[in-house]
């Protein structure tokens, strides 16, 4: 279960000293021995640009060492809550949704991206690591594909997950060989390093995406058979 959070919640919890707004569900969750990931949906200034991030348009999370700063006290809060909680290894911590320096003109990363978004999760799970090794990490890939970070993250023994987000809307995909580029993606993923999430996908392809149940079906079978075969067990 991906709980998500932005930087008003976590002031608000550092503010009053209270619980997550959803504490029921959480517990729930934790009683039917789920894993919960508590993800860092919205980072100070904006990473992508877009409405999920908290705020449409801004992208001044980028390098800007001062919403760098405000980021890892939000990392260093989080953690502090998980290491609270009466089972923390039942959490997964995620870094950033998301993250897009050009916003929606470019669903992908570039060599500066990349350089700062290392930064970023350096200087993040050091501060966690000095804490516990036992939380796992999780790092977003920003839609590039977790093989673009292999050679950065490829022999890590830091405990970290890779969370990727598979659409097919914003590609130019056709409705008729969306299902075929699902089980192709997974298939590409199997063989990461690091584990590997899939933490977002759909069923709306850009081109001919019509009410076409039966297309919408396959579509949908597809992927969950992609997904469950080839990283399911990751």
């Amino acid at each position: 279960v991906r709980f998500l959070s932005n930087i008003k919640l976590w002031n608000s919890i550092h503010r009053s000293k209270s619980a997550l707004p959803h504490v029921s569900n959480r517990e729930l969750c934790c009683q039917k021995g789920m894993h919960i990931i508590v993800d860092l949906h919205g980072l100070p200034g904006g990473q992508n640009g877009l409405d999920d991030q908290g705020k449409t348009g801004d992208l001044n999370w980028w390098n800007n060492s001062t919403n760098m700063d405000y980021s890892l006290k939000l990392v260093d809060l989080a953690t502090s809550w998980i290491l609270k909680q009466p089972n923390p290894e039942q959490y997964t911590l995620g870094l950033i949704n998301e993250p897009l320096m050009t916003g929606y003109l470019f669903f992908g990363q570039t060599p500066e991206s990349i350089a700062y978004l290392n930064k970023y999760y350096t200087a993040a799970l050091s501060l966690i690591r000095k804490r516990t090794k036992k939380v796992p990490v999780m790092l977003a890939d920003g839609f590039a594909g977790p093989q673009v970070w292999e050679p950065f993250w490829g022999n890590s023994n830091q405990n970290i997950v890779f969370n990727t987000h598979i659409y097919f809307f914003s590609q130019g995909t056709h409705a008729y060989d969306a299902p075929y580029d699902a089980c192709y993606l997974a298939k590409s993923y199997q063989n990461a390093t690091n584990p590997v999430f899939i933490g977002e996908w759909s069923i709306q392809a850009s081109k001919y995406n019509s009410g076409d149940v039966a297309m919408r079906s396959l579509f949908y079978n597809s992927q969950l058979a992609a997904y469950m075969k080839f990283l399911a067990w990751r």
